[in-house]
């Protein structure tokens, strides 16, 4: 656990009290494998401390004296659960699917970097029945039949707890917030979480926020909406400045880009600010590209 939170529980989202273990630990993971594939030496060098974070969120052995077994996961309900040991009047929670299939993610490609079959297939049972859950229970497309008028409307269930389903996040109900908190970050194995009929059976309650939201936020709603509109999405994106701490202008091109058919590259200096094109980005591509790990691509 962090040390500010040694002397008061609620610092760093709780976790001296194991809340959000898995919101956190999985970018430190998913950048170790990231890192460790391509540099064996630091890969060495760090395997241990990084395998404590993989204990501590997804401990597959009932017999380790360190860590509990899957922390988080509720195999019975196929998601995971982000509280830890404080109490609510309506039992556990978890709010962003998409941070809980990155730490998910992450684990599958530390397996990956390491060549560790059986970690490798751990984070895939994780991935696969995390991802099923969110689709079930919080994309609210026109089809879901989990949830009655008038929640139905929200499109997006944004906290889902043991006996209820809350719209708001913890820190506000603004449409980008409620939308934008399942969809970051943005990584290869998002293409599998954001179903475009959710896109846009959702997209009348959050298409205004897109265009009026800080431009943090909107990013991460047009990268959405690059699913369905990647040509547009791509012109929007490129008027924005500012991006998330978990987000970049390099990111955000290049997702957009590898949703697009692709085009003969070149630089458009009509697009503002001296904008590539998406084809630009798609440089020496013959062929869509589908990724399902940032080790390679799959065409």
């Amino acid at each position: 656990v962090s040390t500010n939170s040694w002397s008061n529980k609620h610092a760093d989202f709780g976790n001296a009290w194991y809340n959000d273990h898995y919101f956190h630990y999985g970018y430190f993971i998913f950048s170790a494998a990231v890192v460790g594939r391509k540099d064996l030496a630091w890969l060495q060098k760090w395997k241990e401390p990084v395998l404590h974070l993989v204990r501590d969120i997804a401990n597959p052995s009932a017999t380790d004296s360190q860590y509990t077994q899957f922390r988080h996961k509720d195999w019975f309900c196929g998601h995971s659960w982000a509280s830890g040991l404080f109490q609510f009047f309506s039992g556990r929670n978890q709010e962003s699917t998409s941070e809980a299939v990155n730490a998910w993610y992450g684990i599958y490609l530390f397996g990956l970097a390491l060549q560790d079959d059986r970690m490798r297939d751990l984070g895939r049972l994780l991935l696969a029945t995390e991802i099923r859950s969110s689709w079930r229970y919080w994309q609210i497309d026109d089809a879901n039949d989990i949830y009655p008028s008038p929640f139905h409307e929200n499109k997006v269930a944004t906290i889902v707890w043991s006996t209820k389903a809350d719209r708001s996040t913890w820190f506000g109900s603004n449409v980008e917030y409620t939308f934008g908190i399942q969809m970051l970050p943005f990584t290869p194995m998002s293409e599998e979480l954001l179903r475009p009929v959710w896109i846009k059976d959702s997209m009348h309650v959050w298409w205004e926020a897109a265009q009026s939201a800080a431009e943090q936020w909107r990013a991460f709603l047009l990268m959405s909406y690059a699913l369905i509109e990647p040509e547009d999405a791509w012109n929007r994106v490129n008027v924005l400045k500012l991006y998330d701490n978990g987000n970049t202008r390099a990111n955000t091109l290049y997702w957009i880009a590898t949703r697009m058919p692709p085009l003969d590259s070149h630089v458009d200096e009509t697009m503002p600010d001296g904008g590539v094109t998406p084809a630009a980005v798609q440089q020496g591509s013959n062929t869509g590209t589908y990724m399902s790990s940032p080790f390679s691509s799959v065409p």
